[in-house]
């Protein structure tokens, strides 16, 4: 007897319902997965500017154990961002006369142009140029990294200390420095990043939030 062709087995087949499933638990699945990347690299990120800010506290430290008080910030608290950290850090060369100073790159700023930009007449952490004595002045930054620090294009002349991430005003993120009349540690200094992860600025601090 030849077999009846209507009695073979179909072929298995999805219905439109479980298509609908199938799909939902991919969709699922790739969001799990992307957020677990995400939450991977904002934890990359918090955990490198903290590390950068621990560094920063030892050499600010550093600094006060030396001369007995914190560095200088902008006495305008509005500029927070603008302050003359990377040079009381690294130390500079003052010339004979005082009214000019070179930092560790050999780059030359005169008092004047100090005290415009960060409201200060000059820098603790300097020797004379004159003198061979080098104790005079301390690189307290010693492993400073080259992306730790730069200069704005709009204005090249002067260097900042720089958070390696983007911050909510674009890729050049000066840290903020506050020691004269820091709110939230009124004795000693404030010191923060603003950084943007996932499309939100987080601030990473030295006091507790």
């Amino acid at each position: 007897m030849k077999p009846n062709r209507f009695s073979q087995p179909r072929a298995a087949a999805f219905t439109l319902i479980e298509l609908l499933v199938v799909i939902s638990i991919i969709s699922l699945l790739a969001a799990l997965i992307l957020w677990g990347v995400s939450l991977a690299g904002e934890k990359k990120v918090r955990s490198r500017v903290t590390a950068e800010l621990q560094g920063l506290q030892l050499a600010i430290d550093g600094f006060h154990k030396q001369f007995g008080f914190y560095p200088a910030s902008n006495p305008d608290v509005t500029m927070t961002d603008m302050h003359p950290l990377f040079y009381e850090l690294t130390s500079t060369v003052r010339n004979s006369s005082g009214n000019s100073f070179t930092d560790i790159f050999g780059s030359s700023l005169a008092s004047g142009e100090i005290k415009t930009k960060f409201g200060v007449d000059g820098f603790v952490n300097s020797r004379d140029g004159s003198s061979t004595d080098k104790s005079q002045a301390q690189n307290f930054l010693t492993g400073l990294r080259p992306d730790a620090h730069g200069t704005n294009q709009a204005d090249p002349k002067f260097r900042l200390l720089v958070v390696p991430y983007r911050g909510p005003r674009g890729a050049f993120n000066p840290w903020h420095y506050r020691s004269i009349d820091a709110e939230h540690n009124p004795e000693s200094y404030d010191l923060w990043a603003e950084v943007v992860i996932s499309g939100k600025t987080n601030i990473i601090a030295n006091w507790k939030e």
